[in-house]
């Protein structure tokens, strides 16, 4: 009897070492894991870093060509109104030469 409860002594020992090294080996997996899980949120926050740049240069670049033509249209704009301005200032004075001399 006693060799049979000596025989249950040692196997609860043996069981309870393995769920002790189990334990661990589930630390050292579930640390593993986490630290996994944190290369990989790294990873991918820089990858949506450079997306987020790579766009809002695209977006930027968008802007600066689409202000680029407001300001050549705007050009175009005021040469024409510069031109209609000479082009009356040149009338009135032709009209107001035409009066003193016709008068």
């Amino acid at each position: 009897m006693k060799a049979e409860i000596e025989k249950i002594i040692h196997s609860d020992e043996a069981v309870q070492k393995k769920v002790e090294a189990a334990k661990i080996e589930a630390q050292n997996i579930l640390a593993g894991a986490q630290q996994q899980a944190k290369e990989i949120i790294a990873q991918k926050e820089n990858e949506l870093a450079a997306l987020r740049k790579e766009e809002l240069e695209s977006i930027l670049s968008e802007a600066r060509s689409k202000a680029q033509g407001v300001l050549e249209e705007t050009d175009r704009y005021l040469e024409r109104l510069r031109d209609k301005k000479k082009k009356h200032l040149e009338e009135l004075m032709n009209d107001l030469l035409k009066e003193v001399i016709g008068s």
